[in-house]
């Protein structure tokens, strides 16, 4: 009697111990035998693929023909593989071999009358009897799902077509217990679905009210509402949240903004008379009118000018000429603080909007002995124009010996300086002597 042959999914280990080319035993590690299938000595057997680890190309196939925990019985040098020696860790596993394919086909698919092992005389009908599936056929065009009596069938058709219907062919609808409609036309269906007051015809479906007297409908161009039977639409209400109403005038009457309107490209809201409103046009024109058109000026208390033109406005406003006057340093304008600059540092400048420049700095200098005895000093910026005026005094005040000096421009960027010293106990000038001078000097 041929053996069975066993399989597991996915078993796969590595050895615990090399074994040599001769062995007819091996180990794999400890607690990975489970993965593999228990044959039974003389009964069944699996097949075992041992691979190396190092490059995945060299193999040997072996039968297992008994197992022991994590130590198997092989027969070696199966399918034409040779019996080679094997280092731990190179791996052991339960392939798909060529030789299961040929069990398989030997032992199943190869048989010319396959359903042997359940029939006796081979029919069909007789393997479907056997097997339970006597309800199930197939004559080509239909295949048919039987009940237990035979007189109800689940059918299907190649076209598409499938359902349950009577030994006679007459549908029989899925009910609504089982999921279905109940009923095989769709007024049927939907009455027992308990959607019957809706409905679609052509371009338009509807939703009627009970008694069918009122519909809601939406047409394919967008168009929807609630009409009655004869047409006539019917307005939401406020209550429901529309406007009561199937004009521009009706809604805005009975939403209270009747005052408010837009005509052309004007939008306007009126006071209750109608002799005032509030208007804004596309151009973004805005403000107050009376009914006749004439502008209503805001007044100061409510953050406007009182007035329609510029000189009212500045004269409700208690402006005087300076509100007109331009900012500058020119005729008839008024200067802004940048036009007063200043650098307020020990040698520095100011300039004023007229364009007078004053500029200023201390220089440490000795006192003169000889007409050819002067100082030079840089003023902080150039002149644009010249110098109009200079001047220098000595810069001690407590000493017993002040200076006294004078001062020249010799250009638009640098002034000559000269001091002399006065012992005032001596009643001499002191030469040489180092005094610090303060100049200023004035242009434009």
């Amino acid at each position: 009697m041929a053996l069975t042959l066993l399989a597991a999914n996915n078993a796969q280990t590595v050895l615990a111990a090399g074994i040599s080319s001769s062995a007819t035993s091996l180990a794999v590690n400890t607690g990975t035998g489970s993965l593999f299938p228990s044959p039974a000595s003389g009964t069944s057997f699996f097949k075992l693929t041992l691979v190396d680890a190092a490059t995945g190309l060299i193999t040997e196939i072996v039968h297992v023909t008994a197992r022991s925990g994590d130590v198997m019985t092989i027969e070696r040098a199966q399918e034409g593989t040779v019996a080679r020696a094997w280092s731990a860790n190179d791996i052991a596993a339960n392939m798909m071999t060529a030789g299961t394919l040929s069990y398989v086909l030997g032992n199943f698919l190869s048989r010319s009358n396959p359903f042997g092992d359940i029939k006796a005389d081979g029919t069909v009908t007789t393997a479907k009897t056997n097997l339970g599936l006597q309800s199930f056929n197939n004559d080509g065009s239909v295949t048919t799902v039987s009940a237990p009596s035979g007189g109800v069938f689940l059918y299907v058709t190649p076209s598409g077509n499938w359902g349950v219907q009577d030994s006679a062919g007459n549908a029989l609808p899925l009910p609504l217990a089982g999921g279905g409609t109940g009923a095989n036309t769709l007024l049927g269906a939907r009455t027992n679905l308990g959607v019957n007051s809706f409905g679609s015809s052509g371009s338009i479906s509807t939703v009627s009210a009970p008694t069918s007297g009122v519909f809601f409908y939406v047409s394919n161009s967008g168009n929807w509402g609630v009409q009655d039977s004869a047409g006539n639409p019917l307005p939401l209400t406020i209550q429901g949240g529309g406007t009561g109403a199937n004009t521009l005038v009706g809604a805005r009457v009975n939403l209270g903004i009747a005052q408010f309107g837009t005509s052309g490209s004007v939008s306007a809201m009126s006071s209750p008379d109608s002799s005032k409103s509030v208007v804004i046009d596309n151009a973004g024109t805005w403000g107050a009118q009376t009914s006749t058109g004439t502008i209503i000026a805001l007044s100061i208390a409510r953050g406007g000018t009182g007035a329609t033109d510029a000189a009212g406005a500045r004269t409700n406003l208690g402006l005087g000429t300076a509100a007109i006057k331009n900012v500058g340093v020119g005729a008839g304008q008024i200067p802004d603080m940048s036009s007063f600059q200043v650098s307020a540092v020990t040698k520095g400048y100011e300039k004023l909007p007229s364009g007078q420049i004053r500029q200023w700095g201390t220089i440490s200098i000795p006192a003169a002995n000889a007409s050819t005895d002067f100082a030079l000093d840089t003023f902080a910026i150039p002149f644009p124009n010249g110098v109009l005026n200079c001047r220098a005094n000595g810069a001690q005040t407590t000493t017993n010996t002040p200076c006294f000096a004078t001062a020249e421009a010799i250009s638009t960027t640098q002034i000559r300086l000269k001091a002399i010293a006065v012992d005032l106990t001596n009643k001499t000038i002191t030469q040489g002597m180092a005094v610090t001078v303060a100049w200023e000097a004035i242009g434009v």
